[in-house]
């Protein structure tokens, strides 16, 4: 038997979001609204095959490398990406372009300096070792691309 809230809550879904919207759609609203929840729907259903791996990597239950099927995880990956460019065309948005601005925009945080995520601006911190007349030695970091003090560990230039 259905409980209270859960009628409650139908009537509420039924009040904010009646399917009269939907009825007075054009065809051709109705498709690019299912087109986009085709592409929705298989990234989270791919992100549910990238979880289901890593749960039984972590249980250790279904084999791969040190239990994790690395194929079976990239291949996740990869597909969510794929259905999120998708997406992104169905929209007329560049993928690269949002990609590109993403990345820059998580290069900005320092989760160690402001470690609530809280927004405020983070001044970028570099090595001042020199300045202190010390003798830094330095390091290549090909990840990052830029040269390190192993001393204070911070870049040296932005």
């Amino acid at each position: 038997m259905i409980d209270l809230k859960q009628i409650e809550l139908k009537e509420w879904q039924e009040r904010n979001f009646p399917r009269s919207r939907y009825e007075a759609m054009t065809k051709d609203q109705l498709i690019d609204m299912i087109l986009a929840m085709q592409f929705t729907l298989g990234m989270a259903e791919e992100v549910g095959e990238v979880a289901h791996h890593i749960l039984k990597g972590i249980q250790a239950i279904r084999g791969g490398i040190n239990g994790f099927n690395i194929n079976q995880i990239a291949d996740g990956v990869v597909d969510s990406g794929v259905f999120g460019q998708q997406l992104l065309s169905h929209f007329g948005v560049d993928s690269e372009k949002e990609t590109s601005k993403v990345i820059d925009e998580v290069l900005k945080r320092n989760w160690i300096e402001n470690p609530a995520g809280d927004n405020k601006e983070i001044q970028q911190k570099y090595c001042t070792c020199l300045d202190e007349g010390l003798k830094p030695t330095i390091s290549y970091d090909a990840k990052f691309d830029r040269d390190f003090c192993d001393g204070c560990s911070l870049p040296l230039w932005p």
